[in-house]
C-alpha cells in the first residue's frame, strides 16, 4: 500500500485535481472579454440607428474661449469597431471596442472670424489640444507686423469612445475625446459596470444630455 505505485497514484489524482481547478486568469479574461462583447453590440445598434435618424445633440459642452458659439449639433456618421488580439494558435481575445461619430452643425458651413495677438495664439493651442481642424490666415500691416489672424472652422466636431482591455487587472479603461464636449478623458471600470443601464446612461452622455459620465458607468472603478 505504501509503495511506489500509490506513490505515482497519489500523484496523479493531485494533477488531475489541480487540472480541474479553474484558471483564475481565465475567469478574469472572461468577464473582460464579455464586458467588450456587450459594449460592441450596444454600439453597433446605436450607430446604425443614429446613421439613419441624426438625432440631435447637446451643444452647450462645445464651446472654446475665442470661438463663436456653435449652434445645435445633429449626429452626422458614425462607427462602431472593436479589434481582437492572438494568444494562441486556437484562440483570440477582445482588445477594445470604440465608437467614433461626427457631429455637425450650422448647415456644414464653416465659421470664420479674427482674432488679434495673443489670442489667436491661445486660440491655436486650444484648437491643436482638442484634435480641431482649421485654417488660418495672417493679416499683415503695411510695416509688416501682424494685424490678426483668420480663421476658418468646420462647423462638426470629430469625436471618440474606446473601451480597453485590461487583462492583467480585470478591469477595461474608458477613454474619451470630444464626447459631450471638448477635451479627453480617462477612468478606469470594472466589466459589471457593462450593462443595459449603464450603457442607456452611457447613450444620454454622447447625445450631451450630460456635462459627464454618470454613477453608473464608474462602477467598479
Amino acid at each position: 500500500a505504501g509503495g511506489r505505485l500509490a506513490q505515482i497514484r497519489a500523484m496523479a489524482q493531485q494533477k488531475q485535481v489541480e487540472a480541474a481547478r479553474p484558471d483564475p486568469q481565465e475567469a478574469l479574461n472572461e468577464r473582460v472579454e464579455g464586458a467588450l462583447q456587450r459594449a460592441h453590440a450596444f454600439f453597433k445598434e446605436l450607430v446604425e440607428q443614429m446613421n439613419l435618424a441624426n438625432a440631435p445633440i447637446g451643444s452647450r459642452g462645445y464651446s472654446l474661449t475665442g470661438v463663436p458659439e456653435y449652434d445645435a449639433f445633429t449626429w452626422k456618421a458614425g462607427h462602431a469597431d472593436f479589434a481582437t488580439r492572438e494568444v494562441s494558435n486556437t484562440k483570440k481575445l477582445w482588445e477594445r471596442v470604440s465608437l467614433s461619430f461626427t457631429l455637425s452643425t450650422n448647415g456644414g458651413k464653416a465659421l470664420q472670424f479674427n482674432r488679434e495677438f495673443p489670442a489667436n495664439e491661445r486660440l491655436r493651442q486650444a484648437l491643436g489640444e482638442c484634435k480641431i481642424e482649421y485654417r488660418s490666415r495672417d493679416t499683415l500691416t503695411e510695416k509688416g507686423s501682424l494685424k490678426h489672424t483668420t480663421f476658418e472652422i468646420p462647423c462638426e466636431v470629430k469625436a471618440y469612445l474606446e473601451l480597453a482591455a485590461k487583462y492583467d487587472t480585470g478591469k477595461i479603461v474608458l477613454r474619451t475625446r470630444n464626447v459631450s464636449h471638448f477635451g479627453n478623458h480617462e477612468h478606469t471600470i470594472g466589466p459589471e459596470a457593462i450593462d443595459d443601464a449603464s450603457l442607456d446612461e452611457l447613450t444620454g452622455f454622447i447625445l450631451g444630455e450630460s456635462p459627464r459620465l454618470g454613477p453608473l458607468m464608474l462602477r467598479g472603478a
